[in-house]
């Protein structure tokens, strides 16, 4: 995760299962997921926050509609939470910080102000 020249940048690659089943046995596989980036202007979203303190922390993105972010993995009703390690929680917190005050001033512009 990344910004960009004012955009929000995604990418994300890992592996899967993809278990089949027919009437008489069932078989688990191991799949690739390429890597894939989703780029996104930061008025498309509604929230971003640093949560679960020094044990788990993550970043939950929160997208203005259900659509936004249902291409990443691990989404959930419009929102989708990325794990980070201990060692690189000061830098998502400048992430949040940085992408907080891009939201306030996507939201404050010309259209907000309405």
């Amino acid at each position: 995760m990344r910004v960009e020249k004012g955009q929000l940048h995604l990418e994300w690659a890992g592996t899967g299962r993809r278990v089949t089943a027919d009437f008489f046995h069932r078989r688990s596989e191991t799949v690739g997921i390429p890597p894939e980036e989703l780029v996104l202007d930061p008025a498309a979203l509604r929230a971003v926050r640093l949560l679960g303190g020094w044990w788990l922390p993550c970043v939950e993105l929160t997208g203005r509609r259900l659509a936004t972010l249902s291409v990443v993995p691990g989404e959930r009703a419009g929102s989708v939470r990325l794990w980070i390690a201990r060692s690189d929680r000061r830098t998502a917190g400048a992430l949040v910080w940085a992408l907080t005050s891009l939201l306030h001033d996507a939201s404050s512009g010309p259209e907000g102000d309405a």
